[in-house]
């Protein structure tokens, strides 16, 4: 088992992630090949730069994060990408998203974070379908360019809203599970220095979205 610098802290503070990165650039730099290999984060980087709550640092405060600044973030992933680019790549992409999945409305928030730690990958490409079903959308697409997916608990990707006729009523973003069944990764992202960001694509097939998890494109513009 790797030795590891012990980068937690109870009393984090946005600035000093660029610290808690450059404490684990040994780590980095030795599965860096191996990240390329697999096309995703290799495991012992992605725990431990959950254990130093890399992840979390794009979360506002006043939802268990440590509200890090633009430029703060910008930062940290450079940093990491001194010495993998695409694992920066995937860690920049998880990261950012969640951010921006934690400063939803509770409703949300209340079903896309039940353990706590869960992220999100992103890809705002129109690339599915939504039709109405009970209490909820039935989806189905293909998103490709999914960066980060392969460690992501939810893919939130957009969809065209059409009726029983096939007309377009609405437009938005849905949250897929990344767990279930009828929806899939497919492995096509193979580019040289850059696999480790597993920009793959994620395809659904009659996957039930709960109306909770669909934002219309109007909705979003009000939050912003």
């Amino acid at each position: 088992m790797e030795q590891l610098v012990d980068v937690r802290s109870d009393t984090k503070s946005p600035r000093d992630s660029l610290e808690r990165v450059r404490a684990l650039q040994p780590l980095i730099a030795r599965h860096a090949a191996e990240a390329e290999e697999r096309g995703a984060i290799a495991p012992p980087v992605f725990d431990a730069l959950r254990d130093a709550g890399l992840f979390r640092i794009t979360v506002a405060r006043r939802t268990g994060g440590e509200g890090a600044s633009m430029r703060t973030f910008v930062e940290t992933v450079a940093e990491i990408a001194k010495t993998c680019p695409g694992t920066a790549w995937a860690y920049g992409l998880l990261t950012g998203t969640t951010g921006m999945v934690a400063s939803l409305p509770e409703k949300q928030r209340k079903l896309l974070f039940k353990r706590g730690d869960e992220l999100s990958c992103f890809v705002g490409l129109k690339g599915g379908v939504a039709i109405r079903s009970g209490e909820g959308y039935l989806v189905t697409g293909q998103w490709p360019y999914a960066s980060g997916s392969l460690h992501a608990d939810w893919a939130w990707c957009g969809v065209i809203v059409r009726d029983e006729r096939g007309e377009q009523v609405d437009s938005g973003q849905v949250f897929l599970d990344l767990s279930r069944d009828e929806v899939d990764i497919i492995m096509d992202w193979n580019v040289a220095g850059m696999s480790a960001s597993g920009s793959n694509r994620v395809k659904a097939e009659d996957h039930f979205v709960p109306a909770a998890l669909f934002i219309s494109d109007k909705e979003l513009m009000n939050m912003a």
